[in-house]
């Protein structure tokens, strides 16, 4: 199947070449525009992440702050209820020694 006069004959397969070149030629930029598009994604998908991770570090402090606070109330409230019982066994102790004792106040 002849494209041109019968002087300059070319056939459809002849200008394969040209036309494979200027598709690879484009399949190349298409290409190489992927591959800056996915670097410049990764790299603002590693910004979000360093972030995400500063966020993270604040909320998870603000939570171990909370615990912090709640174990020390505890520790408190438990360390007066020990002082309590002590107390209260120091005077159950007072009270039986002093109940075999001849009270003479008057």
């Amino acid at each position: 199947m002849p494209i041109s006069p019968i002087g300059g004959v070319n056939y459809a397969n002849q200008n394969a070449p040209v036309h494979s070149a200027q598709v690879s030629n484009e399949l190349a930029k298409d290409s190489f525009a992927t591959l800056v598009n996915m670097s410049e994604f990764q790299a603002k998908e590693k910004t979000v992440e360093k972030l995400e991770k500063v966020n993270q570090t604040h909320e998870v402090s603000d939570e171990v702050k909370e615990r912090q606070e709640e174990e020390k109330k505890h520790s408190k409230h438990h360390q007066e209820q020990e002082q309590d019982d002590e107390d209260e066994q120091k005077e159950q102790e007072v009270v039986k020694k002093s109940s075999h004792l001849l009270d003479l106040s008057i």
